[in-house]
């Protein structure tokens, strides 16, 4: 919206700008709350048939030996990239595994090139 009103292609008001400004931001906030809230802390309220999890090749992710420093995942066993926290809501990285490492990396150094090219 900024470039079409940068290019003159629209013409918005302050009201306007500032509402759709909320909107684009709250949206998402918003989103992310209800879903949060559908499927709870650690994905609690998602329905799992038992007898289908009971029979899977799962790998046991919350052992203590594949926690390092209690925060960190590394378990070369597991192909995943992504691993559930072991508390509160979200995920993390399993160091063990190549390209999350290589993620890692690239979020450092893009953060690193922010600090020392920033303004």
């Amino acid at each position: 919206m900024l470039q079409m009103q940068l290019l003159q292609l629209i013409d918005l008001s302050v009201t306007d700008h500032c509402v759709l400004h909320v909107l684009s931001t709250a949206g998402p906030i918003l989103g992310i709350f209800v879903v949060a809230w559908h499927i709870g802390q650690s994905a609690e309220r998602v329905k799992v048939d038992t007898e289908e999890s009971a029979g899977s090749d799962l790998l046991p992710t919350d052992d203590d030996q594949y926690w390092k420093w209690g925060m960190f995942y590394y378990n070369p066993d597991d192909p995943a990239i992504w691993i559930e926290k072991r508390f509160g809501i979200g995920w993390t990285l399993n160091f063990a595994n190549p390209v999350a490492v290589g993620c890692f990396v690239m979020l450092l150094l893009a953060i690193a090139a922010g600090i020392i090219l920033g303004p």
